[in-house]
C-alpha cells in the first residue's frame, strides 16, 4: 500500500512540475498571457481552415493524427502542446476506472531548435491501452509517467532520426533511437515506416517495427492500416498488433473512427490474445481548447486461465483540455 501511495505522490509531483515548467516557458516567450491565448485561438482557426481541403492522403492522415493526438503525430509535432485528459472506462465484469493522463512537448530553442522535452503519463503501450507491445518507450504495463529529452535530426530525403533519453516516475532510465521513413507517397496513398532500437529496464534491449498505410477514399474519408511487431530480451516472444480503421471527417470540428484490431504474442499458447471492434467519436466543443470523446467497444479476449474466448463489451469517455503554441 505504501508503494502505491509513493508512486501516486511521485506522479502528482511530476505533473505539478511539468505544469510549472510549461507555464514558465510560455511566459518567457509571450509578453502577455492574453497574447498567448489569442495566438492559440488563431492557431485553432487555422487548423479548422486547413481541414476544409485535403489534396493528399498524407494531408488527411497528418490532420487526423494531430486532432486525435496519436503517438506518432505528437512525437513529431513541430509545435509545443499540453494535453490533459480525463478518461473514464468501463468493461463488463470490471469496475469503472478513472484515469487522468498528461502529454506535453516543449521545444528548447535556447539550447538548440532540434531539442525538445517530451512528457507522457500513459498506462498502456499504445494509443489503445488494451494493445500490448506497440510502443517501446511506454512498455511498462502500468501507470508510469515519463520525461525525456529528444533530439530530432534533419530530414534526409524521406527519412529522419530521433534520439531520446529519459526517466520514468520510478526513476528508471530508458533510451531509444527512432528512424522514420516515408516509404511511398502519392496523392491518394501514403505508406510510412517507423523503426525503434531501445533499452528499458522492464524490457531490456529490443527493436520495434511499425508500418502505417493511409488510403484516401475521398476528401472526408480515410482508410488506415497499422502493423507493429516488437521483440526484446524480456518480451513475450514477438509482440504484435494489427489495426484497420475507417476515419470519417465530420467537418472541421469532429470525426468518427471505426476500428478493428487484433493483438497477441508468439510466446502465448494462442496466437491472438484479443480481437477488438470500436467506434470512436471525437468533437471539439464550443470552448476551443476543450474536446469530448465517446468510444464504445467489444473485446473478444482470451487468457491463459480461460479455455474459450470471452466477449466483453465496454465504453470509454474522455474530456480533454488541449493547448498548443
Amino acid at each position: 500500500m505504501t508503494g502505491k501511495y509513493s508512486v501516486s505522490l511521485r506522479l502528482v509531483a511530476y505533473s505539478c512540475s511539468l505544469f510549472i515548467l510549461l507555464l514558465s516557458n510560455m511566459l518567457t516567450t509571450n509578453v502577455q498571457a492574453a497574447a498567448g491565448c489569442f495566438a492559440f485561438e488563431k492557431k485553432l482557426e487555422e487548423i479548422e481552415q486547413d481541414n476544409a481541403v485535403y489534396e493528399t492522403a498524407l494531408d488527411i492522415a497528418n490532420w487526423v493524427d494531430r486532432f486525435i493526438g496519436t503517438q506518432e503525430g505528437l512525437e513529431s509535432a513541430s509545435y509545443d502542446y499540453l494535453r490533459m485528459i480525463n478518461q473514464v472506462s468501463w468493461l463488463e465484469g470490471e469496475k469503472v476506472e478513472y484515469r487522468p493522463k498528461l502529454r506535453a512537448k516543449v521545444h528548447l530553442p535556447r539550447i538548440n531548435k532540434r531539442f525538445s522535452l517530451l512528457f507522457d503519463d500513459e498506462s498502456g503501450l499504445t494509443d489503445n491501452e488494451n494493445t500490448p507491445g506497440f510502443d517501446p518507450v511506454l512498455a511498462n504495463g502500468e501507470r508510469n509517467g515519463t520525461a525525456a529529452i529528444n533530439y530530432e535530426s534533419k530530414l534526409y530525403e524521406r527519412s529522419k532520426f530521433d534520439t531520446r533519453v529519459g526517466l520514468d516516475s520510478h526513476l528508471k532510465t530508458f533510451a531509444m533511437i527512432k528512424h522514420s521513413f516515408n516509404v511511398y507517397e502519392r496523392p491518394d496513398l501514403s505508406i510510412r515506416n517507423f523503426n525503434y532500437l531501445f533499452w528499458r529496464d522492464e524490457k531490456g534491449f529490443g527493436g520495434n517495427l511499425k508500418l502505417e498505410l493511409d488510403k484516401k477514399i475521398d476528401d472526408t474519408l480515410l482508410f488506415r492500416w497499422g502493423y507493429s511487431i516488437l521483440r526484446a530480451e524480456k518480451s513475450d516472444g514477438n509482440e504484435w498488433s494489427n489495426t484497420f480503421s475507417i476515419v470519417k471527417l465530420l467537418g472541421g470540428e469532429s470525426l468518427t473512427s471505426y476500428n478493428l484490431e487484433a493483438w497477441g504474442a508468439t510466446a502465448d499458447p494462442y496466437l491472438v490474445e484479443s480481437y477488438r471492434i470500436a467506434v470512436r467519436y471525437r468533437r471539439q466543443m464550443s470552448i476551443k481548447w476543450l474536446y469530448f470523446e465517446v468510444e464504445p467497444e467489444i473485446l473478444w479476449r482470451r487468457t491463459p486461465e480461460s479455455i474459450e474466448r470471452e466477449r466483453v463489451p465496454g465504453i470509454t469517455l474522455r474530456l480533454e483540455i488541449q493547448f498548443e503554441r
